[in-house]
């Protein structure tokens, strides 16, 4: 019931009074008044799987609103990252709770550089799918000897965080 809102009343020297009984002037009549809805704790959902985030909340009577989802190397996919009410925070009913939901981490394909006729060429390729690389030993233009990433020869279409390092030797 919105607050300001009759809700009940009553007439204490007459309680059989009903909805249209006559009263005599200056008869005491007792209201009672809405406070309006009840307010809401809310709750903590950092950590939740969105769906399971989205039931706390909408269990309340409270409204989520997902924002752009972000990237997390920390939190997997689909769940939630951060809440911008803080948990138990009291709020009115219907009010709306927006979260980040992670897009888990950023992972990026490790480019085909075969075509690559030396080391600058195959950083450009490299740069340009999210890597990052550096010539530990040999020259620039020479010939690629060996690609590695943490040590380990890397796969064509095998996936990396975004800005992982790749070492080349080149002759």
């Amino acid at each position: 019931i919105p607050a300001g809102t009759v809700i009940s009343w009553s007439v204490p020297t007459d309680p059989t009074l009903t909805i249209g009984s006559m009263v005599a002037p200056e008869t005491l009549v007792q209201l009672v008044v809405s406070d309006g809805p009840a307010p809401r704790i809310v709750p903590n959902v950092v950590g939740l799987p969105v769906g399971d985030a989205r039931s706390a909340v909408e269990t309340l009577q409270l409204v989520l609103v997902e924002a752009p989802q972000q990237f997390s190397d920390d939190v997997t996919l689909g769940t939630v990252i951060s809440q911008d009410i803080e948990p138990e925070t009291e709020v009115d009913r219907g009010s709306q709770v927006t979260v980040v939901v992670s897009k888990g981490p950023d992972l990026v394909s490790f480019p085909d550089i075969s075509g690559a006729a030396n080391y600058e060429e195959a950083a450009e390729i490299l740069a340009a799918a999210g890597f990052t690389s550096t010539l530990v030993f040999g020259d620039t233009l020479g010939e690629i000897r060996e690609v590695t990433v943490d040590g380990d020869v890397p796969d064509v279409g095998e996936t990396f965080r975004r800005g992982t390092q790749v070492d080349f030797e080149a002759l």
